[in-house]
């Protein structure tokens, strides 16, 4: 017999853990097909205990954008963000109770890890410290305080002393530190990698170990064994040239992060190339890869040419960010679906048939990135399938809102998408005020009150008035900023720099070409969207922008209905008169970049108050 077929031998009682629908290619070699509808109505079962909202629920804030968010097993959601925080939230069946804030290190959380048994927490950080916690009474522990500026974090299992302890890498050497949870440095390792390891992820079940560094290159390898294939029965393989594992390599694209499965049979991987690929972890070989570059992406039904674009542009700007490295793939709790975050949104594709899946959050303006699942209580999870899919209708009601977490580029807050759409819920803003605010914004919203808040307008143009209704009551920030730079005389003079037939004028960038404006207060200003105001009727007036939390001076007015563009453009006005003004503007005959041969210009802004 040989040395593969005695390790195929070894492992069938951790393939058997395996569903029927998720089962590594090599197991599904030596089975029987399973019935055609069998297979349907089970992956239909999976699929329908994920989130299938178009629209997220609500968001949470932290102080500054996030690096990550994670859920244990044991119900609890830990967010950390950009300023060193991390918070502990408790998750119920319908929404999360805060528990406690960590102001944790001194700079950016880099990493979070959870031991396998989801009771410690470590999280690492440029600060050159690591900080663990107990998760179930959410209590920092203990610190180490490192020698060297960390990399990549992971907890190992050590059944000799019947304990966990850290490994975390060195971004500037190949080294990697072994530390027991009480912070006692217990040697390093140099042999696996040649380069700094930016990712460890542990196979419990296996005792096996695998790493990237930042070349690219993987390695699976145990603390006995270290890299000696041969010594590690757990695999299907003696050699990495029998695997896909130089798969990073040879596309010369970097890793950024890997997950395993909860069954530990695959692990996902995000890498610089855009590229989400599956791992069958018992035999190296990659089972299914979703191409989501830029050059791969294209125009969907649900959202227009012109929010295609603006996605677009965010994404060349993500990729130049370091948010992108925080990006991840996760599976649902049936290891049938993966899940990760994509340019139009949140994908959900089965790992071995692509055409089961879904796509969650098309119209939302954000690019999401790091996410986290739900899907029951812990309580819960020990259930079959066969009564998970009973009629009972208590076991029903406990698992009928799964919910997705995540962070967004450039966004202080964390997204939650579930099986219910923001109308459906009881608050009207969806996006929860749970931080307050920083002494600078306090200083601003003083210093803004200078400038009266107009009721109504008219936009006196080379082509006529119009007359407008303003929203100070509902989008007081946006409506200041306009009131602010018409009493300035900022638009006098400005031309509507871009008109598109069907669709929209657009005018307030002094520089004429829209790539110009700023606002009152010499900087970009967040978003405010309210369920009262949409773009649902013609004649809207509405703010410009470049992505979320965008707004400058720019602005445009409707002249169709265009209920895409809801929260992502600030409504702030409807013209009530001169609707005959807008269209004739229009009309105009404009060139290949849509500005009219013809300058037509705002003369000048006059403000309307009431008494």
């Amino acid at each position: 017999m040989s040395t593969n077929q005695q390790k195929r031998n070894k492992t069938d009682a951790a393939l058997s853990t395996v569903s029927t629908d998720t089962e590594s290619s090599a197991s599904q070699a030596t089975q029987p097909l399973p019935k055609r509808s069998k297979v349907s109505q089970t992956l239909q079962f999976f699929l329908n205990k994920l989130p299938a909202s178009t629209t997220y629920e609500k968001s949470y804030m932290h102080k500054a954008p996030l690096t990550s968010v994670l859920v244990t097993k044991t119900d609890f959601l830990i967010t950390a963000s950009f300023d060193g925080h991390i918070k502990f939230w408790k998750k119920s069946e319908s929404d999360i109770l805060f528990l406690k804030n960590y102001k944790a290190h001194a700079e950016k959380v880099l990493q979070i890890a959870t031991n396998y048994q989801d009771l410690f927490l470590a999280s690492i950080s440029p600060d050159k410290s690591c900080k663990i916690f107990d998760i179930l009474n959410f209590d920092m522990i203990n610190i180490i305080n490192l020698d060297f500026i960390p990399l990549a974090v992971c907890w190992v299992y050590i059944s000799d002393i019947s304990d966990s302890i850290l490994l975390i890498s060195d971004s500037n050497s190949n080294l990697i530190y072994k530390f027991s949870t009480d912070g006692k440095l217990l040697g390093y390792i140099s042999s696996i990698h040649s380069n700094p390891t930016s990712i460890i992820i542990y196979n419990h079940k296996a005792d096996i170990i695998i790493s990237a560094d930042t070349n690219g290159a993987i390695e699976y390898w145990s603390l006995s064994a270290l890299k000696d294939l041969s010594k590690i029965s757990s695999v299907y393989f003696n050699f990495k040239t029998e695997t896909d594992l130089y798969t990073f390599q040879k596309a010369k694209s970097i890793p950024f992060s890997f997950n395993f499965s909860p069954n530990y049979a695959f692990f996902a991987t995000t890498a610089s190339d855009g590229i989400i690929r599956v791992f069958d972890f018992f035999t190296g070989k990659i089972i299914s890869s979703y191409n989501e570059s830029l050059t791969n992406t294209h125009l969907v039904d649900g959202i227009d040419e012109m929010e295609f674009g603006r996605k677009l542009a965010i994404e060349r700007e993500l990729i130049r960010s370091d948010f992108i490295k925080t990006s991840n793939v996760i599976f649902d709790d049936s290891s049938s679906f993966i899940i990760y975050s994509s340019v139009l949104g949140i994908k959900i594709k089965h790992i071995f048939n692509s055409s089961v899946s879904r796509l969650i959050g098309l119209t939302e303006p954000h690019r999401f990135i790091n996410i986290a699942l739900w899907q029951q209580p812990s309580s819960l999870k020990s259930r079959t399938v066969d009564t998970s899919a009973s009629d009972n209708p208590l076991i029903k009601a406990s698992s009928n809102n799964p919910t997705i977490f995540t962070t967004a580029f450039n966004q202080n807050r964390f997204y939650l998408f579930t099986n219910n759409e923001p109308s459906q819920t009881s608050d009207l803003d969806r996006d929860i005020f749970n931080e307050k605010p920083s002494i600078q914004e306090q200083k601003l919203a003083v210093s803004s009150n200078q400038y009266s808040l107009a009721s109504k307008c008219i936009l006196r143009t080379s082509k006529g008035d119009i007359h407008i209704e303003l929203y100070p009551n509902i989008v007081p920030k946006t409506v200041e900023n306009f009131c602010g730079l018409s009493s300035k005389g900022y638009y006098d003079g400005v031309i509507f720099h871009r008109v598109i037939k069907d669709f929209m004028i657009q005018t307030g960038d002094p520089l004429g070409d829209g790539t110009g404006g700023e606002s009152i207060w010499g900087h970009e200003f967040a978003d405010e969207f309210s369920s009262s105001l949409n773009h649902q009727n013609p004649f809207t007036l509405s703010m410009a922008n470049a992505g979320p939390n965008t707004n400058g001076s720019q602005f445009f007015i409707t002249t169709v209905p265009a209920p895409w563009l809801d929260n992502k453009h600030t409504v702030f006005g409807r013209v009530t008169q001169g609707i005959d003004v807008v269209l004739t503007i229009e009309k105009s005959k404009s060139d290949k970049n849509d500005k009219p041969y013809d300058d037509i210009s705002i003369i000048n802004v006059e403000l309307l108050f009431d008494n």
